[in-house]
């Protein structure tokens, strides 16, 4: 893919492209042309006579950007009549980008195609962008077919006329689950839980049986990180939204609401807060840097953790198997508290991925060199492009080439990951016993995955109040609550300064918001 979208940054591999054939179902393409199809190629005089060229912005931290003479740049101008030029700004997690696009957009030097990171609200605003509701369906069936229909209504109700002007990155393959040592369970003689009291039973059995066999008492039956990150499997056990260690906005009673502020939150911080005090719960988890949480569980220390399991082999598991190499991770549901509805959340809507300003005169072309990238047909080349660039042939299959500084970057811009796509770039990727290890986990936390209400809302509802945009609050009262510095009830405290400081004026948005998605 052209751009890495800012949650999928801590993965590489899988953020190049490295995605084999996709199913997409219910479309064909009904291109203007026969131009614009893998499978045939006009004549030489006819691409001379017709070939046009879409200028594409996105981000590059790697790797060189392919240029008119590229091989894979040619194959795409063969395929389609359209000549790709592509033009990076560096990321620095989002901010430098988002600075040099303002810059471009000042100056009115705006591509055909461009990522629109951190400047949605400002485009939507100047009345910069194109409309693509009549375009999408003619000009790139295939994606239009391949984003879910609701996934589009979250773009319209993003705009103040119910236009669409984004095209937004999906994620169809269930992103999150709980993790948990199968080793350990079977250490210690355990199945993996699936209440509470059975979850509660597991993490007093690593705290004191010695499931790493090292003979001293150094494990952390869970674990996560700072400002609350990374421990979500506490939370959603009590149905309460969120994601990554942010709360975020679904339905209670009936009326989209900031789970933060909800009863169920009460009750999971005080689950978090016994766990501490027993010391199931890492009680250096709000000291804990990335890093730092990452290697206590490389270092076979860490018995459950809630993260990614397409990053199993990259976060946890490079370093675990040289210490422990009975290790073995696996997914677990997350155990089941009565009177509350547990789920992991299926976030689809990554984020708004490609817009077209009025100003392109190849809006057409630019559809086009999208659906090309679309197509079922295409995927192949997408995902693994030249070869001796960017594949080998081994065993007589693809096998992608480790990325290098000097590898040329390969392209795709079609924004959508399905569960097969994940799948098999995960067997392409890594020997079968660890590719089997994150699919079955990722399998997991798609049992009980539920589209969260709030999926695609938009950051202006917070324009105005940053603090609650950054849940600077909830963070605080969050992390003094578990570890005890502060009782349970200033809770009420919390909701009620949240209230006052501006949720309730982002409550009206959020749900004004909702109201135009149904």
């Amino acid at each position: 893919m052209a751009v890495q979208s800012r949650m999928m940054r801590m993965i590489v591999l899988l953020t190049v492209g490295a995605l084999l054939a996709l199913t997409v179902t219910g479309c064909s393409s009904v291109g203007s042309g026969g131009n614009d199809t893998a499978t045939g190629s006009a004549s030489g005089s006819e691409q001379k006579k017709e070939v046009k060229t879409v200028s594409i912005l996105m981000y590059g931290d790697w790797g060189k950007m392919p240029g008119p003479d590229d091989k894979q740049i040619k194959y795409v101008t063969e395929k389609t009549g359209i000549e790709i030029k592509s033009e990076t700004l560096p990321w620095n997690g989002g901010t430098d980008f988002t600075k040099a696009l303002n810059v471009k957009i000042a100056a009115n030097e705006l591509p055909d195609l461009f990522l629109p990171h951190g400047v949605e609200n400002t485009l939507l605003k100047q009345g910069t962008l194109l409309a693509l509701d009549d375009l999408l369906p003619k000009y790139a069936p295939t994606l239009w077919n391949a984003i879910p229909q609701d996934v589009w209504d979250s773009v319209r109700a993003n705009s103040p006329d119910g236009k669409i002007y984004f095209i937004p990155r999906v994620n169809l393959y269930p992103r999150y689950s709980s993790l948990i040592r199968k080793d350990w369970l079977d250490k210690v003689n355990m199945k993996i839980p699936t209440t509470k009291d059975e979850y509660v039973a597991v993490l007093k059995a690593f705290r004191d049986q010695d499931p790493n066999g090292n003979g001293i008492k150094d494990e952390i039956p869970t674990s996560g990180r700072e400002a609350g990150r990374w421990m979500d499997d506490l939370f959603l056990m009590y149905g309460v939204a969120m994601v990554e260690g942010y709360p975020v906005w679904d339905l209670y009673n009936n009326e989209l609401t900031y789970s933060a502020v909800t009863p169920n939150m009460k009750a999971a911080l005080t689950f978090a807060r016994d766990l501490y005090k027993d010391k199931l719960l890492d009680n250096e988890t709000f000291l804990n840097k990335e890093l730092t949480w990452k290697a206590k569980i490389q270092q076979d220390k860490v018995g459950v953790w809630y993260h990614i399991p397409y990053g199993i082999k990259q976060n946890f598991f490079e370093n675990l198997p040289k210490i422990n190499p009975n290790a073995y991770i696996v997914g677990m549901p997350v155990p089941k508290v009565e009177g509350f509805d547990s789920f992991t959340p299926r976030p689809l809507i990554n984020n708004m991925e490609w817009a077209i300003p009025k100003s392109s005169k190849n809006a057409v072309e630019a559809l086009k060199i999208i659906e090309f990238y679309a197509k079922p047909e295409n995927r192949n080349f997408a995902s693994f492009g030249i070869e001796g660039e960017h594949f080998e042939m081994k065993d007589g299959k693809k096998k992608r080439l480790p990325v290098s500084s000097d590898q040329t970057y390969l392209i795709d811009l079609f924004p959508v990951i399905t569960t097969e796509q994940m799948t098999l770039t995960l067997q392409d990727q890594y020997e079968p016993k660890v590719a089997q290890m994150m699919i079955d986990a990722m399998m997991v936390g798609g049992r009980d995955g539920k589209r969260i209400a709030g999926d695609g809302i938009p950051l202006s509802i917070y324009d105005g109040f940053p603090d609650i945009k950054s849940n600077k609050l909830y963070q605080e009262y969050m992390s003094k609550i578990i570890v005890g510095d502060w009782p349970i009830d200033k809770f009420d405290e919390f909701v009620q300064r949240w209230k006052s400081s501006g949720g309730d004026e982002v409550t009206k948005r959020a749900r004004e918001w909702y109201a135009k998605k149904k």
